[in-house]
């Protein structure tokens, strides 16, 4: 059974909405009342699917596992905020790390399962082919490969460990900035393998230690270079044996900041002495830093622009707190798209440090060129330059 309430479109009955308002705590990560109703309805639901069962006899013999297949979402705005907030794990849907990929699992397995047993197991999503076969007494016919593990001793409340678990997902999304990566967990640590992202084109890496760090926020690939060497390994082994298509590299591709900007996306960035040129050639182009300095907000963005395009622009912000970006952390602008240079000042409301902006400099086709760019305080004194 899929149900939809906690999924995009963003909707709820009115009611519920008014009264999850009242709950807003403005100093709490989760804000956004819809997502409370719609959560609520899902609940509802399900409670009147158990009622059912119950009515017709059948609760007792009905095995329900409860699960997700992403993280929540960090990257849509609803009511002025992000419809869920994974903190403290980083991220969210449409990404590898944990705030993407690190979702509930409930199984109700009646005379079996004990209620409310918590289990540290790691389990897969590809896991449950198996347990559920040897649930309903059956086992998997050999023609067909078994990529998963029974774990129906976790849910016997016995100890489970499955081994290493690969998450492989090379896609780029721009709206969570996830690069194609393939990551593998073995313990208490966690490797990511971003392809072709390093220098010279090599693979670049980032090792966490989940049980120490569970927001992945201290890269340790560079003082524990033999645990990297042998989760990577584990990780070749598995592409290997799963004949899986990955990345290749694209010597065209110059991840090299251009006067420390990265175009990411519907965009061509060019440097031409002190100036920023961009071709946008879609209705979402915009490009990226992580070169700030040490700023800390609120701030300013000031800098001067000509344009051929049309349609708003937006600056995003992230910051320790704030691992994705969103509508609810950005702030919209109007241009003049008349070819002519303009001198322009966006107040970025942004707590705490700042650790990367992005940039949308238009919603369309056509040419942009950009220079002076700095970050100012409320006294207009320079924060940071891009040379």
């Amino acid at each position: 059974l899929w149900f939809y309430d906690v999924h995009a479109p963003f909707q709820a009955k009115r009611p519920l909405i008014d009264e999850f308002e009242q709950l807003v705590d403005p100093d709490y990560t989760q804000r956004s009342p819809t997502m409370g109703a719609m959560i609520k309805t899902m609940d509802l639901n399900i409670e009147r699917l158990l009622e059912a069962l119950g009515r017709m006899g059948l609760r007792k013999d009905t095995i329900i596992i409860f699960t997700s297949d992403n993280g929540g979402n960090m990257y849509n705005e609803v009511d002025g905020t992000t419809p869920t907030n994974n903190a403290p794990l980083k991220s969210g849907k449409g990404n590898n790390y944990e705030g993407g990929v690190r979702v509930p699992l409930i199984v109700s397995w009646p005379f079996v399962s004990v209620g409310g047993t918590i289990s540290d197991a790691v389990i897969s999503s590809v896991d449950l082919y198996p347990t559920i076969l040897h649930m309903a007494g059956l086992k998997p016919q050999p023609q067909y490969h078994v990529d998963g593990v029974d774990f129906t001793a976790a849910i016997r409340g016995e100890a489970h460990d499955r081994g290493p678990t690969i998450s492989h997902f090379p896609h780029y999304v721009p709206a969570t900035g996830n690069l194609p990566n393939t990551s593998i967990r073995m313990g208490d640590y966690k490797l990511y393998r971003f392809y072709y992202d390093g220098e010279n084109q090599t693979h670049r890496y980032e090792l966490y230690n989940l049980e120490e760090d569970i927001g992945e926020s201290v890269n340790l690939a560079d003082i524990m270079p033999e645990k990297v060497a042998v989760l990577d390994a584990l990780i070749q082994a598995h592409l290997d044996e799963a004949e899986v298509l990955v990345p290749i590299k694209n010597p065209r591709f110059n991840a090299k900041p251009i006067l420390g900007w990265i175009a990411t996306n519907q965009m061509d960035l060019f440097a031409e002495d002190v100036e920023l040129r961009i071709i946008s050639k879609g209705r979402d182009p915009f490009m990226g830093t992580q070169d700030v300095g040490r700023t800390s907000g609120p701030v300013k963005l000031a800098f001067s622009m000509r344009s051929s395009s049309a349609g708003q622009a937006q600056i995003f912000w992230r910051t320790p707190a704030i691992n994705a970006f969103s509508a609810a952390n950005s702030e919209s602008f109007e241009v003049r798209h008349d070819g002519a240079w303009h001198d322009y000042t966006v107040e970025l409301p942004i707590q705490g440090k700042l650790t990367h902006l992005r940039f949308d400099p238009s919603q369309n086709t056509g040419s942009i060129s950009m220079k002076n760019l700095r970050l100012i305080d409320s006294k207009n004194r320079i924060l940071h330059t891009w040379k």
